[in-house]
């Protein structure tokens, strides 16, 4: 490989893991306005609290991503490897982050 094709390949994945972060953060604030403006409920959720959870999510989203290699050369990747390694990467976040969101509301509803 060229050096020139290594700088091309880092500057590809910096723009692709600046595209994951800003989707992710615009998918979190999208639903969230889905969930308070949209849907019919009872009570509409505090933005602060849950926007807290976000350098998380990124940052666990990020991390499970480049452990599961979703950010290797195209050249190298099947549609079908890329796909299954970012849905383990999305999988794992969610399973992470759910029992993080339950324990900060059981906290909060106690009144820690």
């Amino acid at each position: 490989m060229t050096a020139a094709h290594d700088t091309r390949t880092r500057e590809l994945e910096r723009t692709v893991r600046i595209l994951d972060i800003l989707g992710a953060a615009g998918a979190f604030l999208v639903a969230f306005y889905a969930r308070n403006h949209l849907l019919v409920v009872e009570e509409a959720l505090d933005f602060r609290d849950h926007v807290l959870l976000l350098p998380l999510l990124l940052a666990l989203l990020v991390f499970f991503l480049s452990y599961f290699e979703a950010y290797k050369s195209p050249r190298h990747a099947t549609r079908a490897g890329m796909t299954w390694s970012v849905f383990r990467a999305v999988a794992l976040t969610i399973g992470v982050l759910l029992p993080c969101s339950f324990s900060c509301r059981s906290i909060t509803s106690a009144g820690w």
